[in-house]
């Protein structure tokens, strides 16, 4: 009885997700405009290609943000947001996790890239690009799930074909600002 026990004590603090996958730091990246400085934590750090890299302590604090340009200072605070991690403890342990976590700072998360637009004075900022830059290469990697096919043999009718898993690769650049 004992063992059953300290079994069901110990699967119920090991199955927060959040604070054992999550790192206690998140990378965002900031883009800008037009060539600006970042400040952050009392460090002004130059943007460079107009985007900064930056290392985020994850707590339920907002975030601040000021850029500054040669004729414009633009404040943004962004507040953290529940991680997915946080979230998965729901399907995977029937949110026990939720509880081991709900206290940790790790379930916390803040957007992976910030697109500030520098000649807006708002504090607005958007989670999407509006543009892509001219000479961007990107590379794009994806697991399909289902894989639908139509095989037209000579002599035959059409037949479709369903298979599962695989891989998809693609690159896109950008050589104009739109394409």
């Amino acid at each position: 009885m004992k063992q059953i026990f300290y079994t069901l004590i110990a699967s119920i603090f090991l199955t927060s997700c959040a604070t054992i996958v999550n790192q206690p730091y998140k990378y965002v990246t900031v883009h800008t405009t037009k060539p600006s400085n970042i400040i952050f934590k009392h460090d002004t750090i130059n943007a460079i290609d107009n985007k900064v890299h930056l290392k985020v302590e994850r707590k339920n604090e907002s975030l601040s943000i000021v850029t500054t340009t040669d004729s414009l200072v633009k404040s943004i605070r962004i507040e953290p947001k529940n991680s997915i991690m946080y979230w998965s403890n729901i399907c995977f342990n029937f949110g026990i996790g939720m509880l081991v976590d709900m206290k940790n700072p790790k379930r916390y998360s803040y957007p992976d890239k910030i697109y500030i637009n520098s000649a807006d004075t708002s504090g607005n900022y958007s989670i999407y690009g509006q543009a892509n830059n001219k000479g961007e290469l990107y590379l794009h990697l994806s697991l399909p799930l289902i894989n639908p096919s139509l095989i037209i043999p000579e002599n035959e009718g059409a037949k479709v074909k369903m298979g599962i898993g695989g891989i998809t690769i693609g690159l896109d650049y950008f050589h104009s600002k739109k394409q």
